[in-house]
């Protein structure tokens, strides 16, 4: 399951492209050797000696890595050894090193909503999943120069596989659907409770109305040593509630969103939820109000809070209320 990575041609990646002086992204992951935070794979410049234990960003201090492949850049040109360098998406992000741990800052965009949002995503799992179930996420800084911080959630031994890869892997039968296909790969991988896994992350994605679960930011974990698979915890859910929607949308009651991954209906892909026991709608009780307190400390989100509350309130009794007919 090999595949290329390049750097997101965005906003933010287009600064990182300026800032190493080069003018293609494939240069920039050359020049850094493919490391990253997302797998194992790695270019080896033939004679270097170098070795993954010396260099992975996993277990060295990204200046520590730079020092260590400097003598390898190409002429003239600084080698610049930092995960931002292959991160993917459309918000500026960074990480760095604290001891052991591996943190990746984020920056949000419609009124700096996004950082906010994943403390309510995080406020949401707490509540009802299990810990193992979902990356959990903090708040840095304040109002709009807030940006979230979570901790890397792959281990030396490990690498993220999106969905759009796992879906690459076989089962190209036309017949079946997204949703079908991606089921048998992850089965024919070997990853257990794959359905389960969806079930809550389609489930929890609805509560918030995460416009954004596109099939980069779902998948697989895989030990890249004995391919062992698993389903990846929930991450990335700073796409929603309603956060790319105008405050006149939000007065005229604007409750609804559209889904990424298997369904554009939130209500055709909730019919793909084939067990809610684990659901407990008990534990729920307050999460609106906590919801809107985070939400609070952005002075920018003020007028949005009550339509905010409003459409959260509505979509989870819609929730609660599907999980005590099912």
């Amino acid at each position: 399951m090999a595949r290329p990575r390049y750097p997101a041609r965005t906003h933010w990646a287009s600064s990182l492209l300026a800032e190493a002086a080069v003018d293609v992204p494939d240069e920039l992951v050359q020049r850094n050797l493919g490391l990253s935070l997302s797998d194992q794979y790695w270019i080896r410049p033939q004679g270097s000696g170098l070795a993954w234990e010396d260099i992975n960003f996993f277990n060295n201090a990204f200046d520590d890595v730079s020092l260590s492949i400097a003598p390898f850049a190409p002429e003239g040109k600084a080698a610049a050894a930092k995960p931002d360098n292959t991160s993917d998406g459309n918000l500026q992000k960074y990480w760095t090193c604290e001891g052991d741990r591996r943190i990746l800052h984020k920056a949000g965009a419609h009124l700096n909503q996004e950082p906010y949002n994943e403390m309510v995503a995080t406020a949401l799992h707490r509540r009802i999943l299990n810990t193992c179930d979902y990356v959990p996420y903090s708040l840095e800084g304040a109002g709009t120069s807030a940006l979230s911080t979570c901790n890397v959630f792959l281990t030396d031994e490990e690498e993220y596989v999106p969905a759009f890869y796992v879906n690459q892997h076989a089962n190209a039968d036309e017949r079946l659907t997204g949703y079908e296909r991606y089921v048998a790969n992850c089965e024919e991988l070997g990853a257990t409770d794959i359905k389960d896994a969806l079930d809550r992350m389609i489930v929890c994605d609805d509560i918030i109305a995460n416009y954004d679960r596109h099939w980069r930011n779902f998948g697989l974990v895989r030990n890249v040593n004995t391919l062992a698979c698993r389903p990846a915890p929930i991450f990335d859910s700073g796409s929603s509630l309603w956060c790319n929607v105008s405050l006149e949308e939000l007065k005229a009651g604007e409750h609804s969103f559209t889904s990424a991954q298997f369904h554009s209906s939130p209500a055709k892909q909730m019919l793909l939820v084939e067990d809610m026991s684990w659901f407990d709608g008990d534990k729920l009780e307050g999460f609106v109000d906590e919801a809107i307190e985070i939400l609070s400390r952005n002075d920018a989100l003020t007028a949005r809070l009550p339509y905010l509350k409003e459409a959260l309130t509505w979509r989870l009794r819609r929730m609660i209320d599907i999980a005590e007919w099912s």
